[in-house]
Order: C-alpha cells, then structure tokens, then sequence
C-alpha cells in the first residue's frame, strides 16, 4: 500500500501571515481552555437534564471542568476527580459511584452479606441473601452527546470568536 501525504502551502501577502503567526503566539492555554470549558458545560447541563431524578445525587455529581477552573459543587454520592488535563482540554463528568449502573442498567443477580452472617432488610427483616431483580438501563450521557453537539460547538465558537477579535 502506497504512503499518501497531503501537503499545504499558504501563499499570500506577507502581512497575513504574519497576524496569523501572532494569533498563534497571542493565545494562551488559559483562554482557549476557557473557550473549551463553555462546551463542557452545555454538556453538563443537558446530562443534569437527562439523568434520573429519583434521589438528585447523580444530578448533584455532573460537572465541567478544564485545566485551570471546576464547577464542581459537591454534594452526596459525588467526589471530585482526578484527572491532569492538558491546557487544550475541558471535560463533562458524572463523578458518582452510580452513574455507569443508570447508564448501562443492571442485571438481576443476588446479593450476600459481606461482613455478617445475614442482611437487615429496610422494613427490619433480617435474611441470609436476597435477590436483585436488576435496574432497568437509564441513558443519559450518551443522548446527551447528540442531543447537545450543536449548542456545545457553538459555545466554543462563540467563545473562541471573542479571543481572536482581541486581535483584530
């Protein structure tokens, strides 16, 4: 199979090209990751849309962050992670120990007693296993790729629109 290489060559006034060299050169890290983190964040808001509501702590742990900022808040079932971004990237997470089992569901399976010899039950009954009938699966995270792309793209664009009019 032959190598392929697609080369480009910018002719133009000098001038131009001397902006765009400075354009490069004038954009810091920070700003741009700025930009990246306002489509983070529409990702974030439409998970938090998205995502069951029975008890919040799944809704509390979505968040965006980029390199230098967090709209982490906290709150119960939630915890911070721990992630080194580059400068040129920002990211939606759930951070809860349940978001993958309300994306991909459960299946039905029993559960044993870990420490003791039997289980309490909630209504006091105490028995030696019990029976999951499993979770059925609740998709947030993947519709809210799709559903948010758009209004995700134009927040960056929009974002990164104002940097370079910083230039003009």
């Amino acid at each position: 199979m032959a190598r392929s290489s697609i080369r480009a060559h910018v002719r133009g006034e000098w001038h131009v090209r001397g902006n765009l060299e400075g354009l490069a050169r004038g954009l810091d890290g920070r700003e741009m990751s700025a930009a990246l983190l306002e489509g983070a964040r529409v990702y974030a808001r439409v998970m938090r849309s998205l995502a069951p509501k029975a008890s919040g702590v799944l809704q509390n742990a979505i968040y965006a962050f980029n390199a230098y900022q967090s709209d982490f808040a906290g709150g119960k079932g939630s915890r911070r992670v721990r992630i080194k971004l580059r400068p040129n990237e920002a990211m939606a997470v759930a951070s809860s120990k349940v978001a993958h089992l309300a994306e991909f569901g459960t299946h039905a399976h029993r559960i044993a007693p870990r420490r003791r010899r039997a289980l309490a039950l909630g209504n006091g009954v105490i028995v030696a296993s019990a029976a999951h009938p499993g979770a059925r699966a609740h998709p947030f995270w993947r519709p809210a790729l799709y559903q948010g792309e758009a209004e995700a793209t134009r927040a960056v664009v929009s974002a990164a629109s104002t940097l370079v009019e910083k230039f003009d």
